[in-house]
Formats: structure tokens, sequence, C-alpha cells
């Protein structure tokens, strides 16, 4: 993984940015309602809940959910995501898991825990992996995401996370993780650098 090419990321301006946050985009409108669907849910119904919240997740994505786990020791061990509140839990629980019960796809497994707790698990899908040169194949790997989840963790502090944080209050009006934030930057980088 090309570690230096996605922090360079992070060196956007804030010009560059406040064109990003667009509050007419669906994916930016949207986002709110589906952290506070899939909260509901998870308090309603615990680990039941996680079948309904990858639908809501894969609802949210260009991709279709064709395979999900209804597994109750898998799904308490992904619930727990939501009592997570450092990096180091979150890498185990990842760790955890021998393989992704969620559409059998790390990316649909990523997505699925940021709404559970997007404090402490990043997105990672093929456009945020183009910025380390990952391949499609290699996207697919576990150990590849868990690099990208500490990549995310050590690089919460960049000026443009917190600009961005801050576009999304005043354009958005309302509030994102640093986590969110870099994902979203890297996912918003452009394609020609």
């Amino acid at each position: 993984m090309n570690f230096d090419a996605a922090r360079q990321r992070f060196e956007t301006t804030d010009e560059d940015l406040s064109q990003k946050v667009d509050p007419t985009d669906r994916y930016v409108k949207s986002y709110p309602l589906l952290l506070k669907s899939t909260a509901h849910l998870c308090d309603a119904m615990g680990s039941n809940a996680v079948p309904g919240v990858a639908h809501i997740v894969y609802g949210w994505m260009p991709t279709i959910l064709q395979n999900l786990t209804f597994d109750d020791h898998i799904n308490d061990h992904l619930i727990a995501a939501r009592q997570i509140n450092d990096f180091q839990s979150a890498f185990n629980l990842v760790d955890g898991l021998e393989t992704s019960p969620i559409n059998n796809s790390w990316v649909g497994l990523s997505k699925v825990l940021h709404f559970i707790n997007p404090e402490f698990f990043p997105i990672w899908d093929s456009v945020v992996a183009k910025n380390f040169g990952v391949s499609d194949y290699k996207i697919k790997q576990k150990k590849i995401y868990t690099k990208y989840m500490k990549f995310i963790s050590e690089n919460l502090e960049f000026k443009s996370v917190s600009t961005v944080q801050d576009l999304f209050e005043k354009r958005a009006n309302y509030t994102i993780s640093k986590v969110r934030a870099c994902e979203f930057i890297l996912f918003t980088a452009p394609k020609n650098k």
C-alpha cells in the first residue's frame, strides 16, 4: 500500500475541500439519517439488527447485498462494535473474524461497522483504495483493510480533517467523525494525482 500517496490527499487546501461537501448530494443528505436508523435498530434489536443494518448500508451503496449471516454468535461480535471506544479494540474486532460475514466482502463489512460505530471504523471501498494503489484483488483482503484502519487512526490530526468536519457542520448541518472526514477526503480526492 502506498501510504505516502494517500497521506498527500490530506494536504489539500480549504478551497479544494469547500466544493466537495454538497448538501444536495444524496450520499451527504442520507448519511445522518442512516446513522440514526442504524442506532435505533441496534438499540431496539441488539445483534438481530445486523441483517437490517446491512440492508440499509447496501441501499446506500451501488452494490447489491447477496449474502449475510444470521449466525447469532457472529452478529453479537459485530454489534459489539457499538461499545468500542479505541482503535486497538476496533482492530481486534476485525481480526477476530476469519471471513467477512457481510456479502463475503471486507468492503461491505467496513460500511456496516462504520454505521454501527463511525468513530473507529473507516469505510473501505475501491475508490478509496485507489489512493493507496491497491488493486481490485487486494481490496478484498482483510489485512489490507486493517492496514487502512491503522493508516486512518494515525492521520486524524491533519488540518484538512477538521476543515471537512467544519464544512459538514456549516453546509450540511450535521457533524461527522474524524474517521468519516478522512474517508471523505480520500473518496473525493482528484483522480488525476
